[in-house]
């Protein structure tokens, strides 16, 4: 069993988490504390942690966030877990799921500890913790406390000052609310009422994620074997063109060093795969980005398939989308996602569908016979139509697809 738990400053996750934790033998990682753990140490991370740390309620990037946690689940495993605080955003989101598909694993469910803003304005000013055992208290309940048990003196975090929640608040709000709607989709979310106490969320809990686990059961379908070859699929990291927001097709644009960490990280997340074969196309976005995840697969066999290439946008390569949607409002949308309507001198979707769909049967074929790992890295719009093969999409369900930089979709091959 793997569980997330999420809830805004002051729903008790904390507490929830322990209470779950021992009912359900798992292992508790509260990411918050594993990030203010790191940022005691003396390294260059640590300095930006802490930097952003006192930015007065604003969460650390993404990417930061996403490394400090998986170099501890490599430690810990992946599996029998509980995620404190974490994902907080959708990006993290992806990045957990992608990460847990390439180790057989899932996210069993998502605890969501619903509370209103006004108690948890009231309860997060009236928490106070322990400097040295990191023991939470709340001056709501036990008004006198002034130490903890081990007879240190209390303290109030630096982010629990007024302007500090206000500001958790609305990160809370706008990045992290997000999530919940994904999650619903998943089938993966638990929504409790963090309004109640202490004991009766719990029972809540308990009572919920036990009905969820019997639903996941009985509808779990025969599954694949685990041993069975994997497809990895992902688009390139962000070039200098994406950071532009242009149309790009077939131009060639190098890495941003955004785009260069965006791959260290997917690196990270595939370094313990065994990929035997490796496709790009002849752009160098594409190969930049393999070339980074392979310096732990020196072994793999590199593939140069330009039926894999992007979208062909023609005329409009090279112009800045922002700008044409506010030129062109009536043909942007017909132009950027249409499936069978190509832009002047251009390819349709509809046409990388039938470049892209036979060049994929074949990488099929050829993981089936040789019983072999492969990972293709390339473009958005080639990504689209193989999801489809894969995922039994409708034209329309595939153009409203959205790729991360780092997101990795994996697929079992049945031999």
């Amino acid at each position: 069993m793997n569980l997330i738990l999420i809830g805004p400053q002051g729903s008790g996750k904390t507490t929830q988490a322990h209470k779950i934790a021992n009912r359900y033998r798992l292992t508790n990682i509260e990411v918050g504390e594993l990030i203010r753990q790191k940022a005691s140490t003396h390294s260059q991370k640590a300095d930006l942690i802490d930097h952003l740390a006192n930015q007065k309620g604003k969460l650390i990037p993404d990417g930061l966030a996403i490394n400090i946690l998986f170099d501890q689940l490599y430690i810990v495993g992946f599996n029998n877990l509980l995620l404190d605080g974490f994902p907080r955003t959708v990006n993290q989101y992806y990045a957990l799921v992608d990460l847990f598909r390439t180790q057989n694993t899932t996210i069993t469910a998502c605890i969501y500890l619903k509370l209103d803003d006004e108690e948890a304005i009231t309860r997060v000013q009236n928490r106070r913790i322990c400097p040295i055992c990191h023991q939470t208290y709340n001056l709501l309940l036990e008004p006198n406390r002034t130490n903890c048990s081990c007879s240190s003196p209390l303290i109030k975090r630096q982010d629990d000052e007024p302007q500090a929640i206000a500001s958790r608040l609305q990160s809370y709000h706008t990045d992290t609310a997000p999530i919940l709607e994904q999650l619903k989709k998943d089938n993966l979310l638990i929504e409790i009422d963090g309004n109640k106490g202490a004991e009766a969320v719990f029972a809540d809990i308990t009572k919920a994620l036990d009905q969820h686990q019997n639903i996941q059961a009985a509808a779990q379908p025969e599954a694949v074997p685990p041993s069975a070859p994997t497809l990895f699929i992902m688009t390139h990291a962000e070039s200098a063109y994406n950071k532009d927001n242009v149309f790009t097709g077939r131009l060639d644009s190098k890495l941003t060093e955004e785009g260069q960490h965006q791959s260290d990280l997917v690196a990270e997340i595939l370094k313990n795969e065994h990929i035997d074969i490796a496709y790009q196309t002849t752009l160098t976005r594409t190969q930049e980005t393999l070339q980074r995840i392979l310096k732990y697969h020196p072994e793999t066999q590199v593939v140069t398939d330009d039926r894999f290439i992007e979208r062909d946008y023609g005329e409009l390569a090279g112009l800045s989308k922002t700008q044409y949607k506010q030129d062109h409002p009536e043909l942007f949308p017909t132009y950027h996602r249409s499936y069978d309507v190509a832009p002047p001198g251009g390819e349709s979707v509809k046409q990388v569908e039938e470049r892209v769909l036979p060049a994929l049967e074949e990488v099929i074929n050829r993981i089936k016979h040789d019983k072999v790992n492969v990972l293709m890295v390339v473009h958005a719009n080639s990504i689209r139509p193989i999801r489809r093969y894969f995922e039994n999409l409708t034209p329309e369900e595939m153009m409203d697809l959205e790729h991360l930089r780092h997101q990795i979709f994996t697929y079992k091959i049945q031999v």
